[in-house]
């Protein structure tokens, strides 16, 4: 039986933090953004990151990718947009910078 290893949080603030996730042998392959939404909800997106690697992995190769501009502090383009509550801002430099919620066409 194989021990699953805790994949740490990195919390940006009380109520967003993200952490990375693997593909294959890339142990930094994405992020896992975590964060609350307006009504007090958990919600999750993730964010590969443009590598062949990851590009390869893709089932959806029409799905988007980020630029991993810098690790750390983590620094990330273009913007993020969580397609489940319209969270939407960048990462630069391990900060949250946020962008007026994305709202989906009707």
């Amino acid at each position: 039986m194989s021990e699953i290893e805790e994949i740490p949080e990195i919390r940006l603030n009380d109520w967003l933090g993200y952490f990375f996730f693997p593909i294959g042998d890339r142990a930094h392959a994405g992020i896992c953004l975590c964060h609350l939404t307006e009504n007090g909800e958990m919600c999750v997106s993730n964010f590969p990151f443009d590598f062949p690697d990851v590009r390869a992995a893709m089932v959806n190769p029409n799905l988007p990718l980020w630029t991993l501009d810098k690790e750390d502090p983590l620094t990330l383009t273009p913007s993020l947009i969580c397609k489940g509550c319209g969270l939407h801002g960048y990462l630069k430099e391990g900060m949250w910078a946020p962008l007026p919620r994305w709202i989906p066409d009707e």
